[in-house]
């Protein structure tokens, strides 16, 4: 019995890495239903924590905003069951994720709920590469990038970079400095090198702005080796033609123009979001009148177009009001930056939130609920909103 109430300790003051890690399954065709514990999770969650809140501070309401925009989409949506469908499942995982940040205090030692997502990552990904399986490993999206036991490299690179921060945990908790220096920078190189592989440059680019944006956060003075990156990167545009066109393979994977696949997504996206106008053609929809030459597909029958960039895939599906209800959250933290900057572990988080803003411009996980980005995005957010005082 009293080994039952240990163990019952041990998950209760862990439920928010085993929700990640949850989350995290979903982009490993081998185990993804495992992710659908995730909901259930946070539906239980949710059933045994209602009482908690009534004292919640006004946050909460503007936080809740978009995901009861979204429910209401669905009355004048061009499917309302459709809409209704997922904007119940966004409610069930926003609600089950807020419970675990404020009423199970998941909040102590956030960084350390990211860190066995990270290393489970990191696993599935060397044991890939040693052992060379599964057979279509490099065979994603355009047959470039490692993609190893996931889905698509361009997932797998992203969860990389969204889970990274779990890695500052042993640097917080380590007493012996010099050995958890060491695995910190182990680790770290082994993540930059599995990303790099992936050849996925959205994530690329949101590792880069992330990393550049903490260093400038934590002390401006690095600035000048910022500048001085920047002019080795110059330095790189006079080496010979040769090393240009292996840099223009990986760039180009194999296109005409670095953002030859995304112009035609945007342009398709651009189109639909003005016909979603004001108010939207409802949460989880596309308009059947745009179709683009790849990446339409049916979910139990419903036409799906991949959208390649969120603030427009938003206004598609709720209008300029829904993405505005949105950003609400965004603009709360924006609004208390200063009150932020003054905790040292927020740097870190508000870095990585801005990486996400990026990378969420070229793949639009914003309108997915059940995506594997967005859980780990309502979670950075909810915790600078909901573990500091701000209004």
């Amino acid at each position: 019995m009293e080994k039952m109430i240990i163990l019952g300790r041990i998950i209760r003051n862990n439920l928010l890495s085993i929700a990640i890690f949850l989350v995290v399954t979903r982009a490993f065709i081998e185990i993804n239903l495992l992710y659908y514990l995730f909901p259930i999770l946070c539906a239980t969650l949710i059933f045994f924590s209602i009482k908690y809140f009534k004292g919640l501070n006004k946050n909460l309401i503007y936080v809740s905003l978009f995901p009861l925009y979204c429910l209401l989409s669905s009355i004048w949506s061009l499917d309302s069951y459709w809409s209704l469908k997922r904007s119940i499942y966004l409610i069930i995982i926003f609600l089950g994720l807020l419970v675990l940040l404020i009423v199970y205090n998941q909040s102590k030692d956030f960084f350390k709920s990211f860190l066995p997502a990270n290393l489970f990552i990191l696993g599935l990904s060397l044991f890939s590469l040693i052992f060379q399986i599964p057979a279509d490993r490099w065979t994603g999206g355009n047959s470039m990038g490692f993609k190893g036991f996931s889905l698509h490299q361009n997932t797998l690179a992203s969860l990389i970079v969204f889970t990274l921060p779990g890695l500052f945990f042993i640097l917080q908790k380590s007493n012996k400095k010099s050995y958890s220096n060491l695995l910190f920078i182990s680790l770290m190189l082994i993540n930059i090198f599995i990303l790099l592989i992936t050849y996925s440059r959205a994530s690329i680019l949101a590792f880069s702005i992330t990393l550049l944006f903490y260093i400038l956060l934590k002390d401006f003075s690095y600035l000048k080796y910022i500048l001085t990156g920047i002019l080795f990167i110059v330095f790189l545009y006079f080496l010979p033609s040769k090393f240009h066109d292996t840099i223009n393979t990986l760039a180009l994977k194999n296109g005409n123009n670095i953002f030859d696949r995304r112009l035609e997504l945007w342009e398709a996206s651009f189109k639909a979001a003005k016909l979603g106008g004001l108010f939207g053609l409802g949460y989880g929809i596309s308009s059947p009148q745009i179709n683009i030459s790849q990446g339409n597909f049916r979910d139990d029958g419903k036409y799906i177009r991949e959208k390649g960039n969120s603030i427009l895939g938003l206004i598609e599906e709720v209008g300029i009001v829904g993405f505005l209800f949105f950003i609400t959250p965004l603009l709360l933290i924006i609004k208390n930056f200063i009150l932020l900057y003054k905790k040292k572990e927020n740097l870190l988080i508000i870095a990585t939130i801005l990486g996400m803003i990026i990378h969420a411009q070229f793949e639009a996980w914003w309108v997915g609920p059940g995506s594997v980005q967005y859980p780990l995005y309502l979670t950075y957010t909810n915790y600078l909103i909901f573990n500091n005082t701000i209004s």
